[in-house]
């Protein structure tokens, strides 16, 4: 089922501990599970101690603002794994709604649409991933060469042992890289999950659109050929009933997936700014063209991504059901029977009403949105300048 809908995001977040294959039992099932409870736990420790690092050690704007960035970043990430982890039983049931009517392809024309919405997002899921790989590479080797035994370890943190001793630093040290990776793998698979499902949302869409215009053009057919009066009621009966039926469905289908997702996504809206002003800010402080201030870059580069992916995939969804009405509009409707007609003007007048997606209740999923958290983000990066 998964492998078929966005098999790369779920491939991902299957190596990561987040997604155990449907067909697994028996000593795989417990296995997996096992790799999951690492994942979680390992992920939590390792925010955590950045958490109390943030607390109990950073002295300097400098050393707060780097470590805040980081500790966020980890947040953020934890929110996605237990998104996943909670919601897996809904995210299947979404799977499989896809997998039947009337959201399953009628015809040839369909699977085309369908799959040119698939295409879209797995080259962007194979785009963010290629980009992230890079940046979290590079951040990982500028930890390396920043770490020294016996007292520096890759990524800052406190802990409640001594690491000193050259057995336990490398195993703290290869904890935190194997961390950091999940980690951001974990990003990479949430956020080209969530566009995804919502390209899909985005697919139903258009397709809802070639129906409307089938059936218009097989009612007009019918008009034109002086069927019997009650072959073309029952068939407008059906084929305008039909539709209707389809648009409710893929209204409530977008309202359940981002119901999935809603939780993580707010937690990411809202950490994405401060991510961001902190990142910018400890890298007005590094050195131009060094190796860090390079890593730096791609890691600003990737939290704008993350907000822009979330924002433009609901905002896409948003402009698409408003362009439903024009495409109802557009239509050969007025060639029609009185009593189509009067039906399609009660279906438009539906269409009317605007599908938008709200992040914790307050803030609107655009483009806007994204423009918005960018402002505040350099916003708060100019306080911190004067400071």
């Amino acid at each position: 089922m998964a492998g078929s809908i966005l098999p790369h995001s779920f491939f991902i977040l299957t190596l990561v501990g987040l997604w155990r294959p449907l067909e697994w039992r028996g000593w795989k099932f417990l296995l997996y599970n096992s790799y999951s409870c690492f994942v979680v736990l390992t992920n939590f420790a390792f925010t955590l101690t950045e958490f109390l690092d943030l607390v109990l050690v950073s002295s300097t704007v400098n050393e707060f603002t780097s470590n805040l960035s980081m500790m966020l970043a980890m947040v953020a990430a934890c929110g996605k794994i237990v998104g996943v982890l909670c919601n897996r039983r809904q995210i299947i049931r979404a799977l499989e709604n896809l997998q039947k009517n009337p959201f399953k392809p009628r015809d040839q024309k369909e699977e085309m649409i369908l799959q040119k919405f698939a295409d879209t997002s797995s080259f962007i899921t194979r785009c963010y991933w290629i980009f992230l790989t890079v940046g979290v590479t590079g951040i990982s080797l500028t930890g390396i060469m920043e770490a020294k035994l016996p007292d520096v370890l890759p990524y800052r943190g406190w802990l409640p042992f001594n690491y000193s001793q050259p057995s336990v630093y490398l195993m703290t040290a290869s904890q935190q890289m194997v961390t950091f990776f999940i980690g951001c793998y974990v990003d990479v698979g949430f956020d080209t999950l969530f566009p995804g499902m919502m390209l899909y949302v985005s697919a139903q869409i258009s397709i809802l659109e070639y129906r409307f215009k089938n059936a218009v053009k097989i009612l007009h057919e019918l008009e034109i050929n002086n069927s019997g009066s009650n072959l073309i009621k029952n068939s407008e009966k059906i084929l305008i009933g039909d539709w209707v039926e389809c648009h409710n469905s893929v209204l409530s289908f977008s309202d359940y997936i981002y119901g999935i997702f809603a939780t993580p996504v707010f937690i990411q809206y809202c950490l994405s700014s401060v991510i961001l002003c902190a990142t910018v800010y400890s890298l007005s402080t590094i050195p131009a063209f060094t190796f860090e201030f390079i890593s730096c870059i791609v890691y600003i580069i990737t939290t704008v991504l993350q907000i822009f992916l979330v924002c433009m995939s609901a905002h896409q969804v948003t402009l698409q059901f408003a362009d439903l009405n024009d495409a109802i509009y557009n239509t050969d409707w007025f060639k029609l029977s009185n009593s189509a007609q009067k039906s399609i003007i009660v279906v438009a007048l539906k269409t009317f009403r605007p599908v938008i997606f709200m992040s914790g209740g307050i803030i609107t999923l655009s483009l806007e949105s994204f423009k918005s958290v960018i402002k505040l983000s350099y916003s708060i990066y100019n306080v911190l300048q004067q400071s």
